[in-house]
């Protein structure tokens, strides 16, 4: 086979081409991150408007990610035709998180019926956060779910939840804590720093009977006011160092746990008998009202 002049040329060229593009890719391997965006959603992930989704099957998906930029937010019953029966997790920059988790704008978020638990790492880090809307049918909060969510004030619709895992509301701004799980069967569950380092928590209602692992409420230091339905629940609690730093615990169900006579601090009969099997522990993790029984 005879080549003509030209077509040699055109040969060269394309050598001298196929070289020098094997020459910029071995000096510069990320050249593919270039053209492959690096924060995405999960590869099976979909997107409908503003939401990340992923389907369970035809019918149910759950929600694994918002990118909009909205303060105030609903999360939907449905999403392209299938029902929000989740909250899921996601992939960005390759780490997995929690579909809210390190989002800086939310202030406000409704949470639609269909979901039952808010699971692990959901909101966590979410320092704008300040109200959280749950539904009736919620029964779990996953573990650190708010944790660092320093303006949460408050979480509201809690009827039927029936555990909160470890260090769910760590570190955030509540000011009370109020469930009615005396409306709802079974047991129920407050994991081991749960509430740690709530420091604006002032008031906590207890209804049913809840086991409170230790350190569950541990540098509460503004919780004046515990109430609760079950005296074992309490009582447990407190041999386990659950109240531990909460230094203002003063009431407990409405009522002063103690009161003064000729200048001198007392500790009512009917409590008594909690702070006699618990004082050592409980002056140890220095709860105010039992140092005063021990003083006084």
């Amino acid at each position: 086979m005879k080549f003509t002049i030209k077509s040699k040329k055109i040969i060269s060229s394309v050598m001298a081409l196929t070289m020098l593009t094997a020459a910029t890719a071995a000096a510069d391997t990320s050249f593919v991150k270039n053209i492959i965006p690096t924060n995405t959603i999960t590869a099976d992930a979909a997107v409908s408007g503003d939401w990340y989704y992923e389907a369970i099957d035809s019918v149910r998906c759950k929600v694994t990610g918002y990118k909009g930029s909205s303060t105030t937010v609903h999360i939907p019953e449905s999403i392209a035709n299938h029902t929000v029966v989740a909250i899921g997790r996601n992939t960005r920059n390759g780490q997995n998180i929690g579909a809210f988790e390190n989002n800086n704008t939310l202030k406000n978020v409704y949470i639609p019926r269909g979901i039952g638990e808010i699971p692990a790492d959901s909101f966590r880090n979410c320092c704008s956060l300040k109200t959280v809307v749950v539904p009736e049918a919620l029964n779990r909060i996953g573990e650190c779910a708010f944790e660092n969510c320093t303006n949460l004030e408050s979480v509201t619709g809690f009827t039927n939840i029936h555990y909160i895992d470890m260090g769910a509301f760590r570190n955030t701004g509540l000011k009370s804590f109020t469930n009615f799980a005396n409306f709802a069967t079974g047991d129920h569950f407050i994991g081991i720093q749960a509430f740690q380092y709530c420091h604006s928590l002032s008031t906590v209602k207890l209804y049913g009977d809840w086991s409170i692992s230790r350190e569950a409420f541990d540098g509460c230091t503004s919780l004046y006011n515990l109430e609760y339905s079950n005296m074992t629940t309490i009582d447990s609690a407190f041999g386990t160092g659950a109240f531990k730093g909460a230094s203002n615990l003063t009431y407990l169900n409405g009522a002063q746990i103690f009161a003064y006579k000729a200048g001198q601090k007392y500790i009512f009969q009917k409590y008594r008998s909690v702070v006699g099997r618990y004082a050592w522990k409980l002056r140890e993790d220095n709860v105010k009202l039992y140092m005063d029984y021990l003083n006084g």
